[in-house]
């Protein structure tokens, strides 16, 4: 029977002093090791899901220490049979999050929340420069994502940066992977209960 099998990793957070640890030869050993005993229990995977904070505060230099660990993590899953697709999703530490309060005010108004999500159509949106900042704030993720993950699928273009959607084909077995960005209204260090949001909508 034809299987779709995927590897699942999180908050890998290159860029403070402790992320240095994956790189150790004791931890990497360790890492290894483990890879090992799981891809014979569970592999060979087909994608590779990385779910947020890939790095600690979404700098470029940040990103370039994740692709250091994942391109020498690959080519080991490559030794074991496995040559996965890399998919990922933003965290909140994957966002040079602007210094000023204007976007996390805007989106706990309620009235200007609505409007922030409201149809955009085919006219400019109204909350232009909101989004437009969240997309600075997540350019960093964005351009890594261009380069590391697999082109945009041909449909509507998401709204929130980060968000996907990949089909994997394997041996007749079709599998659709949507990929959210959570974090967007995270906006920094403030208390994000009750305003955190998905946006399904360019996936109907």
């Amino acid at each position: 029977m034809a299987r779709i099998n995927w590897l699942h990793v999180s908050d890998l957070r290159m860029g403070s002093g402790q992320s240095t640890m994956l790189f150790h030869p004791d931890v990497r050993d360790g890492l290894e090791r483990d890879l090992r005993q799981l891809h014979a229990e569970a592999g060979p995977w087909d994608a590779l899901i990385l779910t947020g904070n890939l790095t600690e505060n979404g700098l470029p230099r940040e990103f370039e220490r994740v692709d250091a660990f994942l391109d020498s993590m690959l080519a080991y899953l490559a030794e074991l049979g496995s040559t996965p697709v890399v998919l990922a999703v933003p965290g909140g530490q994957d966002a040079s999050w602007p210094r000023s309060d204007e976007l996390a005010t805007a989106w706990r108004d309620p009235a200007a929340r609505a409007l922030l999500r409201a149809p955009r159509g085919g006219s400019p949106h109204a909350g232009r420069p909101f989004w437009e900042g969240l997309a600075s704030a997540f350019e960093p993720f964005s351009e890594w994502q261009r380069r590391r993950c697999p082109e945009r699928w041909a449909g509507p273009v998401p709204l929130v940066p980060g968000d996907f959607v990949h089909v994997i084909e394997k041996d007749g077995c079709r599998l659709g992977v949507l990929g959210l960005n959570s974090a967007y209204a995270h906006f920094g260090a403030s208390d994000h209960a009750g305003f955190l949001d998905v946006d399904t909508r360019f996936a109907r």
